[in-house]
Formats: C-alpha cells, structure tokens, sequence
C-alpha cells in the first residue's frame, strides 16, 4: 500500500482512548487523521490541537457531519457503549468503514444488528482490541500450538484489573448504567474473555459460570467480577476483572507439556518490546530445592505499538476493499460476536444467581448471513431462553396450571363425595337422601364435572328409610346433612380454595353433631333385623362392659380413619384426575359413565358384599376404599 494514498480516518468522539488512537493513525504508514467530530465545535476544536491534527483535518460539532464527509472513509468509535448500535449502524449505511471501541455492544443483540449493517453494505468491521496486533501474541499462538513442548491444552486463566481512584468510580462513563452498562466486565472483562477465546482458537464454551461474589456499585453496574468456562473436552479457564485491585494484566495457559505466563498481556510494560514466559516439562532438582528446567522467557521486539499495527491493519483491509474491490474480511465480526457471546453469558449467570448457562460451540467459520441460522445464533437464542425461562413455555405453563386446577377441583369433590359414603356407614341410612342431595349441590355449584349419583334404586331405598325414620329419635335430624350447607369463609376466594375448606370442615363437623354410642355398632353390625336378636345384645353388651370405650373416643378415632382415608383417595388420585382432563382436552374421550358407576359403588347401593367385590374394606369396617376408578387407565401425558 505504499504506492496508495492513505486511508482518511474520522473520530467520532473525544474519549481519552481516542487520543491514543488519533497518535496510531498518524504513525501508522497506511492511514491519516481526517476529521474528528464531539457534540460541541469547542470540544472537538481543543481535541484536534491537543493531539497533533494535521492542519488539513476538519473539526465538526456533531457526529452527523463526520458522517457526511465524503473525503472520510473510516470511522474510530470511542463512544459509550449504549449509543454504539445507533452510530455503527448509520455509520455503516453512509459506507464509512467502522473501527469499533469494545465493548462493542450491551448485548450480542445490538452487535448483530451492526454486523449486518456492515456487512449488507460492504464495509469492514473490527473492534479495538490491540493486543490481538502485536507480535508478541503470535509468537504465543505458536507455542500454544505445538504439540510436542506444550502438549494438549487443559486449562487457563486470565485476570485483569486495575485500582480505580474516586473520582473514576463516582463519575467515568464506565460506572454509568446509562452509558456504560457492562462495567468492570465490558471493559476490562472483555480482554479476559478474548484471551481465552484466542488459547483455545475461538471455540465456544459448552457452558459458563459466574463466580460468586460480584461487587456493583450503587446503580447496579458491575465492578469486579469472575467466571468460569468449561468445554466439552474438559478444558477449563477462569477469569477475574475488577476496578477495585492493583494493576493486573496475566494469562496462564496450561497444557500436559508446557504452560504460557504473561504478565503484561493488554499493555506491554515497554512500547517497543514484549515477554512472555515459557515452561517445557517442569521438574525439580534431586533435593527438591529448584526447578529443572527452568522456565524460559522471550522477548518480542516490534518497530511500532499494539494500537498503530491495529491501524495499520486495518488500513490494509479497508485499502483491499476500496482499491481492489474485495470483500470484507469476515474473521474480525466473528471474534468479536463470540467475545460478545461469552460475555452476555456471564451476565445472565449472575443474574440468574450464579447458574450455569449453556452455549452451542460454533464450528464455522464464516460471518452469519442475513439469516442467522449458525450455531452460535443458537447460543444466543439459548442464553435468552435462560435468561427468560418463561418465554418459550408460557403456553404449557398456562395449560398445566388451568389442568391443575380442574385436577385439584376434582379431587376435592372426590374427596367429599368418600367422606358422604363413610358417613352414611356410621349414621342411620336413611340420611342418604341428603348426602346425595350434598352431592348435588357440589356438583352444580363447584365441581367441573360431575354426574347424577341417584338412580331409581337410589329412590326405592330413601322412601322405605324415610317411613322407617319416622319413629326413631329425634337425635337422627341432628346430622350435618339435615341443616342447609354452611357457606365457607373462603366461598369469596378462588373456587378451589373454597371447596377445600368446605371439604377439610365437614368430617369433623358431622362426628360432633352425631354423638351416640351405637354409631359404632351400626358400622360393625349387619343391619339386616333377622340378626337383632337378645343374646347378639347381650355379648355386644358383655363386649363393651369389658372394654369401655367412651363414644367421644370412638366418634374420635372413626373420624381420624375417614380423614386419612379420605385424603389418600384425594391425594393419590390427583395426578389421575390431571390425566383425566388431559385426555378430555385433546382427544375428547368421555369417561363420564365409568365415573357415575364408580360414584354408585361409592354410595354403597349394591351393599357390602358388592363392595367386597369391586374393592375392599380396610382393617376396621369403616369404610370401603375403591379398586375400580375411572382413571386407572387413564393415558399418562
């Protein structure tokens, strides 16, 4: 390019990294200052003087018309990193060529939309990460890549962190959520992140992990923090960024032969020159006193800084897209929108509470098009799915809470409808008239679905029990089911918490209402009046006289039993119940006729001999626990 004309930079901006850059442009062989643009004439004027600005350079007192110049073809960025997708993009559509500050976006979302801006234009794209430039960091690669002195890569780590003062920590864009919303991880993170993409050739974590312990400043923006990546090879690399400690710059890669040290990796302790530190097969001395062979250092010597080679790189591209008509150069968008990609993932995993967050490794190696459909587009995609868990299953979510809720519905009205059958086992049978009516009633003003539990039998059998009450004691009109249903104080609540309430009060309520010592024995004794005989009261008599039990006791202990039975039926049909109206909202099938016979058997109208059949009674005699239910087949979804 010596024989062509340079390349006419603009700068948008008068950061302080601007006026090293404004030095690079101009020590740079292939490029020049141009024009240099602030929000104010006088900033931009006072920017120009202070930093060697040929006098040919123009000054302008907005970013637009450093846009406009058709005499600019470049254009070096050191604006916040929230105003990046506004200015890249319009930089991009006015075809100046865009040298980009990191970080380079707040999200990997904004980086796409500038890539594609760039890339449907034709311009070349590069962020400002200088040390990648420096001969140093080939000299590494190549040791890194040698299988013989350093062997295979197993872990890394980067740190890099610097002691800001006061005044940077109230005040610098930086710390600013506003401006620059990533912090100590966007500025000093994103150099960490790049190194350990470059040890590892740039292939995609399968997953990272933010390291507990954050510290945030007042507004919630990131001053120090760490993370760590793990591949599915089993390598691991750490990292530590913070404002907050003295100046540290170090990378550490180690392999099964040999590890890497440099201390100085994002700016060399001299201009002019570089180290870095290698060791091959490290052991001790025979005492144990030394290392042997000692680590072997090397020093890089370069004619011109870090930040000029990036110019004069990116020069050089610029120059091949504008005097030989070639494309972009894909590679630079595609280390910066992995750096990018490692980076939104340690910040979801802090926000998610330090949770892994998984990544697709891209094996590509070419920009994504205009389609996106890469395997680190899927990373993204996964990151924000991690971010929002919600998002993608809103839809499921929603169906399986409405399923618990008819499922909940449905065990509760199961529930009572079990604690009506065990009731009516303890109490005169002829109150079944109510209990059904009870029924009824659950089922017209709670239950989603419910049947007609009273058949002609049902009918027959109430009107002979209701002619043969007539000259029992009045103590029978006591029973719970002869008063009107009391309203729950929960009725105002969500219809399931109301039929909970009703269903966890009855079963108590019932047994203090109906204190009588012969509810037992209507609950052990046949009620057929051919075994009501003198000596069957006579040993009933003699059996009690020998073991008093008191009837509170015993009304006690029946209804502990019910309860419990009643909530296991509840409890282990539930999830039937779920499946039930599952089946009944996707395939249509009506199991309404196995749930009225199974209601039928539960209201004991074929006598105990059918439920012996059908089910079984437990230990006591109280009451039946079905075998049958209509979901017992039901299909598991």
């Amino acid at each position: 390019m010596a024989d062509r004309q340079p390349i006419k930079f603009g700068i948008m901006g008068c950061a302080g990294v601007a006026r090293k850059v404004s030095r690079a442009i101009s020590l740079s062989q292939y490029s020049t200052l141009a024009a240099v643009g602030s929000r104010s004439f006088e900033k931009a004027s006072k920017f120009a003087k202070e930093n060697g600005f040929p006098d040919s350079a123009r000054v302008y007192g907005s970013y637009d018309a450093v846009l406009d110049d058709p005499e600019v073809d470049a254009v070096y960025m050191p604006l916040p990193s929230s105003l990046h997708v506004k200015w890249a993009v319009l930089a991009a559509q006015k075809k100046k060529h865009l040298l980009l500050e990191k970080p380079v976006a707040l999200n990997v979302e904004e980086l796409d939309v500038i890539l594609e801006a760039c890339e449907s234009n034709g311009v070349q794209f590069m962020d400002a990460t200088m040390w990648m430039h420096h001969p140093r960091t080939a000299k590494m690669k190549e040791f890194i890549s040698n299988s013989h002195l350093f062997g295979e890569l197993k872990f890394i780590h980067s740190c890099l962190t610097f002691a800001a003062g006061q005044n940077f920590l109230e005040n610098d864009i930086r710390v600013k959520p506003d401006l620059d919303a990533l912090g100590a991880l966007g500025d000093v993170g994103w150099y960490c992140i790049r190194s350990i993409l470059w040890a590892v050739d740039f292939q995609l974590p399968k997953s990272v992990l933010a390291l507990r312990g954050p510290v945030f400043n007042k507004a919630g923006v990131i001053l120090e923090c760490g993370a760590s990546l793990h591949w599915e090879d089993w390598k691991v690399a750490t990292f530590h960024c913070s404002f907050l400690t003295d100046t540290v710059m170090d990378v550490t890669v180690v392999g099964t032969n040999g590890t890497l040290h440099v201390h100085d990796f994002v700016i060399p302790f001299v201009e002019d020159s570089a180290s870095f530190t290698t060791a091959v097969k490290s052991g001790f001395t025979e005492l144990v006193t030394g290392w042997e062979p000692k680590p072997s250092e090397h020093i890089i010597m370069t004619e011109l800084p870090q930040e000029a080679l990036m110019v004069r790189e990116f020069s050089r591209l610029v120059g091949s897209i504008k005097f030989d008509g070639l494309k972009p150069d894909k590679n630079w968008p595609i280390l910066s929108r992995k750096t990018q990609l490692v980076m939104d993932a340690v910040k979801v995993s802090i926000e998610r509470g330090f949770e892994h967050v998984e990544l697709i490794p891209q094996p590509t190696a070419a920009l994504p098009n205009q389609s996106h459909n890469t395997a680190d587009q899927h990373s993204t995609r996964k990151m924000r799915e991690q971010s929002n868990p919600v998002s993608p299953n809103d839809l499921e979510l929603d169906i399986a809470a409405r399923i618990s809720l008819i499922a909940v519905s449905q065990a509760v009205s199961h529930t009572y409808k079990l604690h009506c059958y065990t009731v009516a086992k303890a109490v005169p049978h002829a109150l079944l008239a109510k209990q059904i009516d009870k029924a009824q009633y659950v089922k017209k003003n709670q239950t989603p679905i419910s049947v007609d539990v009273r058949t002609a039998n049902d009918e027959r059998l109430i009107c002979e029990r209701r002619r043969d009450v007539a000259s029992r004691p009045s103590r029978v009109n006591r029973s719970p089911f002869a008063a009107s249903p009391r309203r729950s104080p929960l009725a105002d609540q969500s219809p399931v918490a109301s039929r909970s309430a009703a269903a966890v009060r009855v079963a108590p309520f019932a047994f203090r209402r109906s204190r009588s010592s012969d509810v037992a024995s209507r609950c052990c004794v046949s009620r057929r009046r051919s075994h009501n005989t003198v000596d069957q009261h006579s040993t009933r008599k003699m059996r009690e006289q020998s073991n008093p039990v008191s009837p509170n006791d015993l009304e006690l202990d029946i209804a502990a039993r019910i309860s419990l039975i009643a909530v296991s039926q509840a409890v282990s049909h539930t999830y039937k119940l779920h499946c039930y109206t599952v089946a009944q909202a996707t395939t249509g099938h009506d199991s309404v006729e196995h749930l009225k016979l199974t209601i039928t058997l539960l209201q004991g109208t074929h006598g105990p001999h059918a439920c012996e059949q059908s089910g079984k009674l437990d230990p006591v005699g109280y009451s039946f626990i079905p075998s049958p239910s209509p979901f017992a087949s039901c299909p598991v979804m």
